[in-house]
């Protein structure tokens, strides 16, 4: 139902890159057992025996090396989420954490277990990557030696705690140079944590392209608008104003919601602070919550109904293409009919499934640069499932939608068999390895493989009739079978000229696309086991705070003094911890009663 969809379905291309590594992953699930032999183990036992030993490495240089070499070899199918079982695996303390890696104790380690592996290594030939003796005996020396963890790479420690008082007062001393008329449309994305826990300029810098990119993304406004930074100096602060995106509440629409208290409501880490500053800051904009962690609202925002909600996108496919006016496939023969009105591609390897697909662009009359991509996905290749049998009608399982908004950014949708908006797809027939449940949610998972837009992918379904043209006796499916599936060429322009369109909306926003997908880094980071500096940032007080004031909170945030704890875990203790530890001298928050 969802597949690889070659050049725009949504989810479609989300596993394309992880295609030849999702199977048999479980690190430490096999080969528990030490082989007789191998990297840095001779016939005697003695790990110290070997011809060529690694250099002696002090902790840091051993850490680093590590971390560089799972980055390398094994971040592709194991960077985050739960892809064969195991979470980020350049996060070297979550190894420890998780079992992974036995500090000090290489034959226990189920990662090392499995590098000198011969019946199931890691990584897995089917990858086409290798790790060689000289990478396992580092390995093995950082396990021996502790494995410790090298410090943060560029991780500015000395920035001053901010708090959420001071947060609060740089906000209030924005909205005294904005006009009275503006304020009640005003609204921030903070950053405070991230500085507070040692991001750099540059760190930071990549958060703000990904709120650039993601409040963009959600706009329905036809220009791109960045946010404000409030503070260049610290950058922990960004202004929006709703009406730049298309969030205002509109009184006459019943149907319409109110976009940012929608996400306030679903946003567990959104809380509500009282206190002089504060109430002036929440009369000015007309809202309890004028601000929110940004990592936490793009949780909220890109997942699930409210994404589709935020954008206003139907509830069925027959309603999109009616509102979008996209030309009907079934018109091909149209004497009205232009070619690149509709244009469609199949093959037989999706490259996230074991399923054939179908990818279908239609042009979008109210523009001529914006564009509507459809993928067909099936649960078998027999029968109508069969593309090569029955190109125009097959009968599909489900599939994806990519169309251009009116800013040049991309909108994704999810359908069923029958064409209702769903907001996850069946693991049956896609996964998304980056997700720790691997399924292809919409519209994070979407956005992960389109980080360049539309994904070029070719036709083997026109080549396929062209040799076998005595296949098709039927005079008039000839006719929509050449009309649909154009030559190799028309194709492969029109993929370049989508890309290219959404590529000049990044470009706006001064977003590169060589540090990866911003929106996608900004999850997986924020999704990872959370440790005792991170929660005191989040919480808004000092990490020597929290440790003193422990004892206090939920008996299942103690595990913080030794280790990380999950996101759910800290999730869902987060508003009572807030209320225990009163972050705030001028402001608290409002479980809190005001103190005598």
């Amino acid at each position: 139902m969802f597949q690889n969809a070659p050049t725009i379905p949504l989810s479609l291309v989300i596993i394309a890159a992880f295609a030849g590594c999702a199977e048999g992953a479980d690190l430490g699930e096999d080969d528990r057992t030490p082989p007789e032999h191998g990297p840095g183990v001779d016939p005697e036992g003695d790990p110290t025996s070997d011809p060529d030993p690694p250099p002696n490495l002090d902790e840091d240089d051993l850490g680093r090396r590590v971390e560089a070499l799972f980055a390398e070899k094994c971040a592709g199918c194991h960077g985050v989420g739960n892809a064969g079982g195991l979470n980020n695996i350049t996060d070297l303390p979550s190894l420890i954490s998780r079992g992974k890696v036995i500090p000090g104790q290489p034959d226990a380690s189920p990662i090392y277990l499995r590098l000198i592996s011969t019946s199931n290594p890691m990584p897995p030939p089917s990858s086409g990557l290798t790790v060689s003796d000289e990478e396992i005996a580092l390995v093995r020396e950082w396990i021996e030696k502790g494995a410790l963890s090298p410090p943060a790479a560029g991780s500015c420690t000395d920035n001053a705690h901010l708090t959420p008082d001071a947060q609060v007062k740089k906000m209030g001393a924005d909205l005294l140079e904005i006009d009275a008329a503006d304020k009640p449309f005003i609204r921030y994305l903070t950053l405070t944590h991230l500085y507070n826990v040692g991001y750099c300029p540059e760190q930071l810098d990549r958060v703000i392209h990904a709120a650039n990119k993601l409040v963009n993304s959600l706009s329905t406004e036809p220009f791109i608008m960045p946010l404000v930074v409030v503070d260049p100096d610290q950058k922990t602060v960004l202004r929006l104003d709703l009406r730049d995106y298309g969030w205002e509440p509109d009184p006459e629409s019943g149907d319409v919601i109110d976009i940012w208290e929608a996400t306030v409501a679903q946003n567990p880490f959104a809380i509500e602070f009282q206190g002089e500053f504060i109430n002036d800051l929440k009369q000015d904009t007309t809202t309890l919550v004028p601000f929110q962690p940004f990592d936490a609202f793009l949780q909220v925002t890109t997942r699930g109904d409210l994404y589709y909600q935020i954008l206003g996108i139907p509830e069925t496919i027959e309603e999109l293409e009616e509102r979008l006016g996209v030309p009907d496939p079934d018109d091909a023969e149209d004497p009205a009919f232009t070619i690149g009105d509709v244009i469609r591609a199949g093959f037989e390897n999706s490259g996230v499934s074991d399923w054939n697909r179908i990818i279908e662009r239609r042009r979008v009359p109210a523009s001529g640069s914006l564009a509507y991509w459809r993928s067909y996905d099936f649960l078998e290749n027999t029968g109508f499932a069969d593309i090569f049998a029955h190109p125009i009608d097959f009968e599909a399982d489900g599939g994806e939608i990519i169309f251009n908004l009116p800013n040049g950014l991309q909108a994704y949708m999810l359908i069923d068999a029958i064409g209702d908006r769903i907001t996850e797809a069946p693991t049956q027939v896609v996964k998304d390895p980056k997700q720790r449940d691997s399924i292809v949610k919409n519209a994070i998972s979407c956005m992960s493989c389109h980080e360049a837009g539309i994904i070029p992918k070719q036709d083997d379904l026109r080549p396929f009739y062209q040799d076998n043209k005595d296949l098709f006796q039927d005079q008039a499916e000839r006719k929509l079978i050449e009309a649909l599936y154009r030559p190799s060429n028309e194709l492969d322009l029109l993929q370049a000229k989508d890309s290219a369109f959404f590529q000049g909306a990044l470009n706006e926003l001064g977003i590169p696309l060589t540090d990866g997908e911003p929106i996608v880094t900004r999850a997986l980071a924020f999704e990872a086991n959370v440790d005792l500096p991170r929660a005191a940032a989040e919480l808004g007080v000092t990490t020597q705070r929290l440790e003193q004031n422990l004892a206090k909170l939920a008996p299942s945030l103690q595990k913080l003094r030794i280790g990380g704890i999950s996101r759910e875990l800290f999730q869902s203790e987060f508003r009572g911890a807030v209320c225990t530890l009163f972050p705030g001298d001028d402001i608290i928050p409002v479980c809190t009663p005001t103190p005598q």
